[in-house]
């Protein structure tokens, strides 16, 4: 083997490590790419079931309230009618 092909070789040779050493850094800034997406994307899920989790308990809370305002007002609606009663009762026997 001349030098002049043993240069040519090792040239060769460097070539295509660098070839291999681009192609390893492609992949790696793909998966690097892919982790981010998927970072991102788990992340946006998460904040959407936060959200669904926070409008469902904000309705049941209203619910809440709402049912608890119609049970005062029924109350109230008992007593008046009690009140009425007794006093029609009142007038009846007086």
């Amino acid at each position: 083997m001349t030098a002049k092909e043993l240069l040519e070789n090792q040239e060769k040779a460097r070539q295509e490590k660098i070839e291999a050493e681009e192609e390893r850094l492609r992949r790696a800034k793909h998966v690097s790419e892919e982790k981010i997406e998927n970072e991102i994307r788990k992340k946006a899920e998460k904040a959407q079931q936060k959200m669904e989790r926070y409008k469902e308990n904000l309705e049941a809370q209203r619910e809440a309230r709402l049912e608890k305002l119609r049970a005062e007002e029924h109350h109230r609606e008992e007593v008046r009618l009690k009140k009425e009663e007794r006093n029609a009762q009142g007038i009846t026997q007086g």
